[in-house]
């Protein structure tokens, strides 16, 4: 009996570490923590997909996940019309109900979400309200240009337990939102992680898909729906076609444009964007890049191609810079976001976009000057820190207990 009562006692309890995504944008940020964690015996890790990543229209982003080999994946079908802001409230009250069902049956100790989705709110609430650690990637950020998505990261915020913010502002806004100290970690972008790994697919391949030619400008341009406001959606996603349509007319221009997220807006913009892909012959339009082919086509600045990114997607502002590549950030989504020195802010006019492009394709010190730049966001080694920090956690009640201090 004592030998029996001696084993049992050796025998360590797998830690269980559930992650949830419901966007494309997110699980790439997501992946070098789950990938770090693997590594660990004592972590069984899980995760939840939703939202876009199972919607054919938005490009069935799952197969991605699956391409990277990720262990114990569930669905979590939250079907909806997207058409209004009210139907993205009514996604939120699905993924909590059926969240809620997977927390009871797996039983996770860690609930790991990222960002400022709609979705995510849903999935921290279900954490929350269920008694389980939640923890938050990319807290602290600021975005106050006609979205929801501040109001929605500074509620996930508050109802999180720990955080891992990705630069040193958005470290010291989570603090004076009253979270203790010991709570908040900066951890760095963990997109850096898999950049600095080449993660991304080779410059040949690029060139071979897209059918690109090294002696044409290429523009890389995702528009995301304002939630706040239709009629912004419209004024900035006509401003940005009217002016690179405008460019065209001056330079033999390629194109790639990839489809919105699934944000009340994102019809317009898809309608949009597909009667500029029929009128005009030298644009690549397709639902998802994914990841490796998003920072395949970026890194062909390394190759001397003249990349720009263009839109109002915080990838363009947070990812671009590990490129080196220019980013004309349109509109203002994306206000209040710390910003690299590649990034140039232009307002939703035709003329100005056009103006902006073209200064930057005739003169190849931009160029220069973004080789150059100090990278807010860090140098790599986020998932590293954040994986390991999860995996010696103490699982402890003192944790869920949150004193705020304002």
């Amino acid at each position: 009996i004592f030998i029996i009562i001696e084993l049992e006692s050796k025998i360590t309890k797998k830690k269980k570490i559930l992650f949830f995504s419901g966007n494309r944008a997110e699980y790439s940020l997501i992946l070098p923590v789950v990938k770090e964690l693997e590594q660990y015996r004592d972590i069984n890790c899980s995760m939840i997909l939703s939202g876009n990543h199972l919607e054919k229209k938005f490009g069935e982003t799952i197969n991605e996940v699956l391409a990277d080999n990720i262990k114990n994946i569930i669905k979590l079908d939250i079907s909806n019309n997207y058409k209004q802001p009210a139907n993205m409230a009514i996604s939120i009250s699905i993924v909590i109900k059926k969240l809620t069902g997977v927390i009871q049956k797996i039983k996770p100790d860690i609930l790991v979400v990222y960002g400022d989705r709609f979705e995510t709110l849903g999935a921290t609430v279900a954490g929350h309200e269920n008694n389980i650690i939640v923890a938050h990637i990319e807290g602290g950020d600021i975005t106050h240009g006609g979205t929801h998505d501040d109001n929605i990261r500074h509620a996930i915020t508050k109802l999180s337990h720990l955080h891992f913010t990705t630069n040193i502002f958005s470290y010291r806004r989570v603090v004076a939102l009253g979270e203790q100290r010991w709570r908040v970690k900066l951890a760095g972008f963990t997109a850096i992680d898999l950049i600095k790994r080449k993660d991304f697919t080779c410059n040949n391949k690029i060139i071979s898909k897209y059918n690109l030619a090294k002696d044409k400008p290429l523009l890389l341009l995702t528009m995301h729906p304002l939630s706040f406001s239709l009629r912004d959606t419209k004024k900035e996603i006509d401003a940005t076609l009217n002016g690179i349509q405008k460019l065209f007319k001056v330079f033999k221009v390629d194109c790639i444009i990839t489809y919105p997220n699934n944000d009340a807006g994102s019809q317009y913009i898809i309608k949009k964007i597909k009667n500029f892909k029929s009128n005009n012959k030298n644009i690549f339009l397709t639902k998802s890049l994914g990841r490796k082919d998003y920072w395949g086509v970026m890194n062909l600045i390394k190759s001397k191609f003249k990349v720009i990114c263009i839109g109002n997607s915080s990838s363009g502002i947070k990812e671009s810079a590990a490129f080196s590549c220019p980013t004309i950030n349109v509109g203002n989504r994306q206000k209040g976001r710390v910003a690299p020195k590649n990034i140039i802010h232009c307002p939703a006019d035709s003329k100005i976009i056009f103006n902006k492009i073209t200064k930057i394709l005739k003169n190849d010190d931009f160029y220069k000057k973004c080789k150059k730049i100090n990278n807010p966001y860090g140098k790599g080694n986020a998932g590293k820190k954040i994986a390991s920090y999860l995996a010696n956690l103490k699982i402890d009640q003192s944790i869920i207990i949150k004193k705020t201090h304002i």
